[in-house]
């Protein structure tokens, strides 16, 4: 090209700047003679059509599909850019639409591309067929699994209650010496078994959400008595010394599921003495206030808004044999007992801090640990409870519950348990068990009562049908039992209250 021509020159540094700045590109037409306009139209036009083309693909590399500059209807270069950008856009949509779970989806352009895509969203279908499957399989699996355990625990309890029941009857007679060790052995052991039980059963209705909460009144002082009157018995022979560090602030009276919170520090403190051969375990008992717009807990627990919440903290020490910092994440998992080499000896389901857990979670509370392993632990627990009566406990109720010499002030102290006679009442036990109904006779017979047994109940409402003419014998008290053949005794009540129609039987 000849660098001195002004033709070329021009057109030179237009294709220049078209390729280094193509914002500052522009052909001055009037530079140019006219016969060589119409050619500097059709250049001109090219070179913004490549200009459009190129940012369209720079912006596809770099996968923005919502780039709005696409070039004119008149660009062809850019044509197959365009359907490119238009497919990816939809496919975009498509797999959004599979990941919102809409598994119809299926790409009918893009070749080899749409193949692959297709093939995918019939194996993602497929996959969460089976987990839908898999999901509905678990679910009938677990409420299967509650109902064995409710009938199976149902079925134990029967023999189990006749033991117990049996063992309480000889106990408050006269036995004496080895004979009244052996039953006493025989009640405990039934007690544990008794236990053992209970946690399946808790578990079992955690898992199936069938625990309900039933808030109480009750005293902070008898109730942190009682927990440790319960647990100081569970150190036996060991040297083992068991302390409590008790806040003096502590209000008097608060309302929470009593039953519940007991449960919590009795398998806390069942842990602490059964894996601590030596040393302490040290319970500490704190609170700190809450007003009720604090916490959503409260916001949704509490009445008005001036009522007050306390955060009850538990911390349970030991010096026991400790926790791997590798075990702590299982630490809470169902029928888990960590390092059974070491605890071999140990009776546990490993069911104790899963339950635990699960009612600190239906309380709206929290559980921690700290542990070092062969030197002991930290369970630290935070229950949110109503107060009732916000006065603090003070220094004396707090040095006689830590010197575990508390008394009951109200009640006079622990008294003897004394049967009062009742000799004019007559009572009915219905029970399809002819050992229930022994166990029945043993406990109820000490009292002057006059017992009658029936096995089912068509027989109870007979009785008490009869009970409704002049001359029948009729009852103070019915001892109804809930699950028996052909009728329960849920069914057996309804009848007697709503369908005899006398004013007896109601």
């Amino acid at each position: 090209m000849n660098a001195t021509d002004p033709i070329a020159e021009v057109l030179f540094n237009y294709l220049r700047d078209v390729l280094y700045s193509p914002d500052r590109a522009v052909l001055d037409r009037n530079l140019l003679p006219a016969g060589f306009r119409d050619f500097a139209d059709g250049l001109q036009f090219f070179c913004e059509c490549v200009i459009e083309t190129r940012d369209l693909a720079r912006a596809l590399a770099k996968g923005e599909l919502r780039y709005e500059n696409l070039p004119s209807p008149e660009n062809e270069i850019a044509a197959p850019l365009k359907a490119l950008h238009s497919s990816l856009k939809h496919m975009t949509w498509q797999t959004k639409r599979v990941a919102e779970g809409d598994y119809q989806q299926r790409m009918e352009f893009m070749g080899d591309f749409a193949e692959a895509f297709n093939t995918m969203v019939e194996h993602l279908a497929w996959r969460q067929s089976a987990l839908v499957e898999a999901k509905k399989a678990a679910e009938n699996a677990s409420e299967s699994k509650s109902a064995f355990l409710a009938t199976v625990s149902h079925e134990i309890r029967t023999p189990l209650n006749t033991i117990l029941g049996l063992a309480e009857v000889e106990l408050g007679g006269q036995l004496q010496g080895q004979t009244r060790m052996n039953v006493e052995k025989i009640h405990s052991s039934a007690m544990t078994l008794l236990g053992i039980i209970n946690d399946l059963l808790d578990i079992s209705k955690i898992e199936a959400g069938g625990i309900e909460l039933v808030p109480v009144d009750f005293t902070i002082p008898e109730f942190i008595s009682d927990v440790a009157q319960l647990n100081v018995v569970r150190i036996g022979s060991k040297p083992v010394v068991f302390e409590m560090e008790i806040d003096k602030n502590l209000p008097v009276r608060v309302n929470g599921d009593e039953l519940r919170v007991k449960q919590i520090l009795n398998n806390l403190l069942s842990n602490a003495f059964k894996y601590t051969k030596e040393g302490r375990v040290v319970l500490r008992v704190g609170c700190r206030h809450k007003l009720p717009q604090e916490d959503e807990f409260f916001r949704k627990e509490s009445g008005p808004e001036n009522v007050k919440e306390a955060l009850f903290t538990f911390s349970i020490r030991d010096t026991g044999i400790g926790i791997r910092e590798s075990d702590l994440a299982k630490l809470f998992s169902e029928y888990v007992q960590l390092d059974a080499k070491m605890n071999r000896h140990i009776e546990s389901t490993g069911l104790g801090l899963s339950i635990t857990k699960g009612l600190l979670d239906l309380m709206g509370g929290t559980i921690s640990v700290e542990s070092e392993y062969g030197v002991g632990s930290v369970f630290s627990a935070e229950i949110p409870l109503r107060i009732v009566d916000g006065n603090p406990i003070g220094q004396a109720t707090k040095e006689a519950l830590e010197r575990f010499r508390f008394i009951q002030k109200p009640f006079g102290g622990p008294q003897k348990f004394v049967r009062t006679p009742i000799p004019d009442g007559r009572v009915l036990v219905v029970d399809d068990v002819v050992t229930n109904q022994d166990v029945a006779r043993g406990l109820l017979t000490p009292y002057g009562l006059q017992v009658d047994c029936v096995s089912g109940g068509a027989e109870a409402i007979e009785k008490i049908r009869q009970g409704s003419e002049p001359g029948g014998v009729r009852y103070d008290a019915v001892f109804m039992d809930h699950m028996m053949p052909e009728m329960d005794g849920i069914e057996a009540t309804r009848i007697i209250r709503e369908e005899l129609g006398t004013e007896y039987a109601r």
